[in-house]
């Protein structure tokens, strides 16, 4: 509940009158907050889409009463997030979100503008997503014990979107970082788009571990090659893989002697190898273990575990459980 009460200042009056109505039991399982322009707001629990009605109620499906954000009330809540000045953060809007204060991210839908081929802000901003981080410390031990025991095996972590794959990420690094494996382990991780450490004003707001050095806004392969020359990790994390260049930084790390844990998009591991970057990776050796997670219908919890070379897919043993 800390993390939705947290991002009610950057909503309009009337939305955050509404919001801090819901009861407590609901404010502890919200994930998202989805502003439409014109639409009903709804919140986004724990595998459900509810409706809010100016009074705080939630319903699940809207009707009379339920609270629908106007062109001005997005406007108010874009200004907000931005701290009042749009131009300072036009290279996080570019990107399509920002990083509040704790972690959280707002993600924006609108009009682009180009220049030179290239976006640069939005206008007209008609949706925004409110993402509510959540830590779950300890969530990774049972998998960092029977991954990272003896070894530091590379890892591919796949899974759709909400299915806790950032999250469970954070909390490996953390606890590799920390010795939580028998030793400490020095650790990369090349944060593009500063979800992993969730950067604000150049601050990680989320606590990786004292032996992690966080790369943010670099480019991955760019990043890993850097990482690679100057920081001597044992082990390099990055988020959602899938290009050539990465590809190339990947075995560049392999070749090294430097493990890698990585992520990428997919429902299931069937459509994973159907990527032909990842794929051809796969084919190469360049994964140890590859690891699915179930989806956002139960978020946090392995699907299936498939050691690279074999061709039958293995349960989580002792009902490992990811997040």
């Amino acid at each position: 509940m800390e993390g939705y009460v947290q991002v009610l200042p950057y909503f309009s009056d009337m939305i955050r009158t509404s919001l801090a109505a819901v009861p407590s039991s609901v404010q502890k399982t919200v994930r998202e907050i989805r502003l439409r322009q014109g639409r009903p707001l709804s919140l986004v629990l724990m595998g459900t889409t509810v409706f809010l009605t100016s009074s705080g109620a939630v319903t699940k499906s809207p009707g009379m009463g339920t609270l629908i954000p106007d062109e001005a009330d997005l406007w108010d809540c874009f200004q907000r997030v931005c701290g009042y000045s749009v131009h300072s953060c036009e290279e996080q809007i570019r990107q399509g979100f920002l990083t509040l204060p704790g972690g959280h991210r707002v993600g924006f839908s609108g009009t682009a503008v180009q220049e030179d081929g290239k976006i640069i802000t939005l206008r007209e901003v008609n949706s925004m997503n409110f993402r509510i981080a959540r830590s779950f410390p300890n969530i990774s031990r049972d998998f960092v014990r029977r991954f990272y025991g003896d070894s530091l095996p590379s890892i591919l972590l796949s899974g759709a979107p909400m299915s806790g794959k950032t999250t469970f990420l954070k909390d490996i690094i953390a606890a590799l970082s920390s010795g939580k494996a028998g030793k400490y382990i020095k650790i990369a991780v090349i944060d593009e788009r500063g979800e992993l450490g969730a950067v604000y004003n150049g601050t990680p707001q989320i606590e990786l571990g004292p032996c992690t050095d966080v790369l943010t806004g670099y480019p991955k392969g760019e990043g890993m090659n850097i990482a690679l020359r100057t920081l001597s990790p044992e082990l390099i994390v990055c988020d959602e893989i899938g290009g050539e260049g990465e590809a190339n930084a990947i075995r560049m790390s392999l070749n090294a002697g430097t493990a890698v844990l990585a992520t990428a998009h997919a429902g299931r591991l069937d459509a994973l190898m159907r990527r032909p970057q990842i794929r051809t990776l796969i084919d190469e050796g360049a994964f140890d273990f590859l690891v699915q997670l179930k989806g956002q219908e139960a978020p946090c919890q392995i699907r299936e575990v498939r050691q690279v070379g074999e061709q039958n897919s293995q349960s989580p043993a002792g009902g490992i459980k990811a997040c």
